[in-house]
């Protein structure tokens, strides 16, 4: 029975990867003859050989090699990126501001026209300045899946010192967001998966006044508590806090200081994937040249203290926690100087490239589990 069961996951795993293999050449205009042949052949040599790799520096895909160019230098623009995705999160949003309305309209327009589900969570809470309106936006690439995998970031900017417009804190990783979801929407549409991405925009991140546990973080505190109480309908036994995979939470990334540290045990095999990820990916030239010499992206350092941030309540209620954060915070935390001339686009771009191919990879997995229990 196991051995039978074992069998047809392969089937269904080999399914996924000559799919993937055959879109991803189909999307990029390579369909001629041997080419597709070739390329099929080894998507299904690297799978095949993957038990006997061994981990270091290698790229820990399951779908093969081949496909890297695809997801990272193929699908890279930054053009786009700079002139459409980024643009509409540059300006003030706090909360119940014209800014916070307008990027909220166009996040909704734009996941709704990749035709992913999108719906609102409003709350009104009680802030230092009275009653205020906070509305999370969340996008579901496919809501009927059993397993998801969230990506979440703050929309929201700080109320002072105003005019503030926080570009790394924490426009980039909305927009890195929304551009992971324009590029792999047809990937992720075409493979057959039980596994999803949901994208969680939250309202009310920054305090209003004072940072305080009553004065930060309202949206994901309503939305954890909104999750907790609310059966799956995908899985009738969990509630909507117990089909999420991972929730990986980005924020402050940008800033040519961009670096990140392991936090949580339970999610260091996925840290190692990423951090394995970008050794393998600068050996094979698909990654830009960080010309400040500083260390990799992904640091193979752990933190022991928590930053109070969006994946807060989560964690409280034993959600599985990867947060990509920036530490030390980048000179430009909580100034005026945090603007679009003190980012660093190459920086955006790989972490971009990366989580690609590390999403990509999970789909196409079809599972998010421990290796280690």
């Amino acid at each position: 029975m196991v051995s039978s069961r074992r069998n047809s996951d392969g089937k269904a795993l080999r399914f996924r990867i000559v799919s993937l293999a055959l879109l991803l050449v189909i999307y990029s205009g390579f369909v001629q003859g041997n080419q597709l042949r070739n390329r099929l052949q080894a998507a299904m040599t690297a799978y095949n050989s993957t038990a006997t790799q061994t981990n270091e520096a290698r790229c820990p895909v399951i779908m093969g090699d081949f496909v890297l160019p695809f997801l990272t230098t193929l699908m890279s623009n930054m053009d786009a990126f700079k002139t459409i995705e980024l643009p509409p999160f540059l300006k003030t949003r706090y909360p119940q501001s014209p800014g916070n309305l307008q990027v909220r309209q166009y996040l909704k327009q734009t996941f709704q026209s990749l035709d992913w589900n999108v719906e609102e969570d409003i709350s009104i809470q009680t802030t230092p300045f009275g009653p205020v309106q906070f509305v999370n936006v969340i996008a579901t690439q496919q809501p009927s899946a059993s397993t998801r995998i969230v990506l979440a970031c703050h929309y929201d900017s700080k109320l002072f010192p105003l005019g503030y417009i926080g570009a790394m804190d924490s426009a980039v990783p909305c927009a890195i967001l929304v551009n992971i979801a324009r590029q792999l929407n047809v990937l992720l549409r075409f493979l057959e998966s039980d596994i999803t991405l949901q994208m969680v925009f939250f309202d009310g991140e920054e305090a209003l006044w004072v940072p305080s546990p009553t004065d930060s973080l309202y949206g994901s505190r309503n939305l954890a508590t909104v999750w907790q109480n609310s059966a799956d309908t995908n899985v009738p036994t969990n509630n909507k806090l117990g089909t999420i995979g991972t929730f990986i939470l980005l924020d402050l990334i940008g800033h040519p200081s961009t670096s990140f540290q392991r936090y949580f045990p339970e999610t260091d095999y996925l840290y190692t994937q990423l951090m394995n990820l970008e050794t393998c990916l600068r050996r094979t030239s698909l990654l830009n040249t960080r010309s400040d010499g500083l260390l990799p992206l992904f640091q193979d350092s752990r933190r022991l203290t928590d930053i109070s941030d969006d994946h807060v309540p989560f964690k409280e209620k034993g959600v599985p926690i990867m947060h990509l954060i920036t530490f030390p915070f980048p000179p430009t935390w909580h100034t005026m100087l945090d603007v679009e001339a003190t980012m660093d686009y190459q920086v955006i771009d790989d972490i971009s490239r990366i989580l690609r191919v590390f999403l990509t990879n999970l789909i196409v997995l079809g599972a998010i589990q421990n290796p280690l229990g």
